[in-house]
């Protein structure tokens, strides 16, 4: 695929196959704002239960019995808790919206209310490895970001930059980051990026990244470039039958639950 036509592609967005009827929902511009808001809603709530039940359970030490009671916000208090406290803001943030929706109010859910909810909630799972990350340093865990690269490019320059803003001083990201700009097809930006940070790296080390962005460029077009989470499933099914990725089940388990539904076996 040439640069031109990956910049062209529109990138779904990861949502696992269980929350599809509720992102179909709340992103339909047709469908009234209260709507939409209590389809978020509905949506944080599946998210969190797919995503994140199993290790609440274990880091809070309750029982599923006392989950299944809980409601909405006390699941989201144990994400800061346990997990992670920006995340569980953007989580709040969502809901917040999302009960707009499920009570009555004469005050209206404005078009910006909604588009703000929405761009929080089509990266929980964006989100979720860069919480990961932030626990467990990139360049630490050598299979994990095999997997990593199964997402599609423009998910993990998304992941990347986040982490990137937290530990400028890792080769790895830089690495990672760079390629992954270029295999978004912005050839430029991943070249203007390794410019940028020339003076964090020795000029060796940015000679052979330049060489190995100059040398992938020239191949873009025969290389098997994830698109969507189908693509994902399909490379995640190869990955996944090496036994070493089994010592990393929290980040695994994160991948299972996305791309079950999509051709994963």
């Amino acid at each position: 695929m040439s640069q031109e036509n990956i910049l062209s592609v529109t990138i779904p967005p990861l949502i696992p196959s269980e929350l599809m009827e509720e992102y179909r929902d709340f992103i339909n511009p047709a469908l009234r704002e209260v709507v939409q808001a209590t389809c978020l809603r509905r949506y944080l709530e599946g998210a969190i239960d797919l995503l994140l039940k199993d290790r609440l359970l274990s880091l809070a030490d309750i029982s599923e019995s006392e989950w299944r009671k809980s409601d909405l916000d006390d699941k989201i208090v144990l994400v800061k808790e346990h997990i992670d406290k920006d995340l569980a803001n953007k989580y709040f943030k969502i809901k917040n919206i999302g009960n707009k929706g499920a009570h009555y109010t004469a005050k209206r859910i404005t078009p910006n209310e909604i588009s703000n909810a929405v761009r929080h909630a089509v990266t929980i799972f964006e989100d979720l490895l860069v919480v990961y990350f932030k626990k467990h340093r990139i360049g630490t865990e050598g299979p994990v970001l095999t997997i990593l690269s199964s997402l599609p490019p423009i998910k993990r320059v998304y992941i990347l930059e986040k982490i990137w803003k937290q530990d400028r001083s890792n080769v790895w990201i830089i690495d990672k980051l760079s390629m992954a700009y270029l295999k978004s097809g912005d050839f430029q930006k991943s070249m203007n990026f390794l410019e940028s940070v020339k003076d964090k790296i020795d000029e060796a080390c940015y000679e052979d990244f330049v060489w190995k962005l100059e040398n992938l460029q020239k191949n873009l077009h025969i290389l098997d470039i994830s698109g969507n989470v189908d693509d994902a499933a399909r490379i995640f099914n190869i990955l996944i039958k090496d036994e070493y990725f089994t010592k990393y089940p929290e980040f695994t388990n994160l991948f299972c639950v996305l791309v079950s539904g999509y051709n994963y076996k």
